[in-house]
């Protein structure tokens, strides 16, 4: 307001200067009282940043400005009527003097109160800040835009920091890492985390579990002597002294000097005897001594040979023995000589002696068979003939006509490997189709057979052959040749499209059924009255028949039959 008026006095001087000018053509417009020479706007500016700083000396300004005009105003010495110039001056300069003294008027009484309204507005604001917020007064927007105390660090003397944190400018992984630091769940959306943590920060006494745990002894020392010790305490306090704070005596304060030689002495003794020895010295000796052990324990123990020769005479004294009706005394011949040498096990054949008497003259030569009872005959372990190898009779559908032959199981090759990753080669040999070339990695009887009925042929037989080409196999048995020719669709600009998966699904499923229903005709064709009993089931005493065509269909693989 101030710098307002400031100008418009300054505009007035123009006008004056301008209005004095048409009066006096040869007046000097730079021209002041005193002689000096200013530019008139540089002063009002000037005087306009002076009236910031002081109001009081603004108006004493503008008051002598005003003067300064009247001044210029007033007739000059030359001789020229004024009074077609003068008026429209004074009317102008009556109007701005008029709006001037309103101004300052104004001012003068809006300026204390605009002081005094602006001192009740921020005293206003501090009580409101000072007084605590009712919550329950805000919005959910609100809460959220208000500064959130949350706990935060832990001090040296164990309190909880207080920081505030601005939910509106936190983002999702922001307010999740926040909730996981305050021991709160850390899942879910954002307004899940805004939830947990106001509720969080108006119960404060959930927040002590943000401080570590007490460590150390939380019980008190004991000061009352506890009533009956037990015998081994008593023992304890009896062998060691204890000092009057109860505190227990350094060992040794009480032992003398020779005590202590002698336990070094005895010390040294021991040591003497029982040296140190290290870990892997003591792991050497001891794996010498066991191997010492287990030599002596496997040496070959020989028999002394005059011990020898007296255990074949107690022998020979025993077959004597046992001759029937005859005595050693009577001239009976004998049993034959054992040597020194030969092996008790196995008897030697009996010599013949011819008796001098004549009672003992026919006696025909003893043997071994006679002297002693025989024998029970041994049994010679039965050994088993090899089995007969087993047979099956199999049919192969081929291109030119079905191949009737026996397979032998010594005859089953073992199962071919190396076929799981030659694409182009599985496609070719797979089944009887249009890209059969006659070509396979298993044959029999010189026919080729399709993979297609390798199980039916390997997992009756050679189980384990079966096992280490069963997952190449698997692998490639519900894959179809040109896949993605047979299951896309032509869209209206004649571009080809995918089918989604639950088309083809349905696409596979209705074509399976078809097969299978093709492979029941066929079979109830070609064995007639048979075919309940082939491809049925049986549950308990009853033979049954599947109700699903495609169980019927895989109970026995057709064409093939066994």
């Amino acid at each position: 307001m101030l710098g307002l008026m400031q100008l418009s006095m300054t505009w007035l001087e123009e006008e004056a200067l301008i209005s004095t000018q048409q009066l006096d053509p040869n007046a000097n417009p730079n021209h002041v009282d005193g002689g000096e020479r200013v530019h008139l706007f540089d002063a009002a500016y000037a005087s306009a940043h002076a009236s910031a700083v002081d109001g009081t000396r603004q108006s004493s300004l503008v008051a002598h400005r005003l003067d300064c005009c009247g001044d210029r105003l007033a007739p000059t010495s030359t001789s020229v009527d004024t009074d077609a110039g003068i008026a429209p001056v004074s009317r102008l300069t009556a109007v701005l003097l008029i709006g001037v003294c309103v101004a300052y008027a104004a001012r003068l009484v809006l300026l204390p109160l605009c002081k005094r309204g602006l001192s009740y507005a921020i005293a206003a604001m501090s009580l409101k800040r000072a007084r605590p917020i009712d919550e329950t007064e805000l919005t959910d927007k609100e809460l959220e835009a208000l500064p959130l105390p949350v706990p935060g660090s832990v001090d040296a003397k164990g309190g909880i920091v207080v920081r505030d944190v601005n939910l509106l400018k936190l983002s999702h992984s922001d307010l999740s890492k926040l909730c996981r630091d305050l021991g709160l769940p850390y899942s879910g959306n954002k307004t899940d985390f805004k939830t947990r943590l106001l509720v969080f920060s108006r119960e404060k006494e959930k927040w002590n579990i943000l401080k570590p745990g007490m460590t150390g002894n939380l019980k008190a020392p004991r000061t009352k002597k506890s009533g009956n010790n037990k015998l081994s305490t008593a023992r304890r306090e009896q062998l060691f002294a204890t000092a009057s704070d109860g505190s227990l005596v350094v060992s040794g304060a009480g032992t003398t000097a020779q005590d202590k030689e002698h336990s070094r002495k005895w010390a040294a003794k021991v040591l003497a005897a029982c040296p140190y020895m290290p870990r892997e010295e003591r792991q050497r000796i001891a794996a010498e001594q066991a191997a010492r052990a287990s030599a002596s324990t496997s040496a070959t123990v020989l028999l002394d040979p005059a011990f020898r020769k007296q255990l074949i005479d107690d022998v020979r004294e025993a077959v004597t023995g046992l001759s029937v009706g005859a005595s050693p005394s009577a001239g009976v011949a004998g049993p034959p000589s054992l040597s020194a040498s030969a092996d008790i096990g196995v008897p030697a054949p009996c010599e013949q002696h011819h008796s001098s008497s004549p009672a003992l003259a026919d006696n025909p030569p003893c043997s071994l068979s006679v002297l002693a009872p025989p024998l029970p005959p041994c049994k010679q372990p039965a050994i088993d003939p090899p089995p007969a190898s087993r047979t099956r009779d199999l049919v192969l559908p081929t291109p030119s006509g079905d191949v009737s032959f026996v397979l032998r199981e010594s005859d089953l090759p073992s199962a071919p490997a190396g076929v799981g990753t030659d694409i182009a080669r599985i496609a070719c040999m797979w089944a009887y189709d249009g890209h059969w070339r006659g070509e396979s990695a298993l044959h029999l009887h010189g026919h080729p057979v399709p993979m297609q009925y390798w199980p039916d042929i390997f997992k009756y037989w050679h189980k384990g052959n079966w096992e280490a080409i069963k997952s190449d196999y698997v692998k490639w048995r519900d894959v179809a040749h040109m896949f993605w020719s047979r299951y896309s669709t032509v869209d209206k600009h004649g571009r080809g499209k995918r089918m989604q998966y639950t088309h083809i699904v349905k696409e596979i499923r209705l074509e399976r059924k078809g097969k299978a229903e093709q492979l029941e005709a066929a079979a109830r064709e070609r064995f007639g009255a048979e075919f309940a009993q082939l491809f049925g089931y049986r549950k308990g005493s009853i033979c049954l028949l599947y109700s699903a065509i495609p169980y019927t269909a895989r109970a026995r693989p057709m064409p093939l039959t066994i």
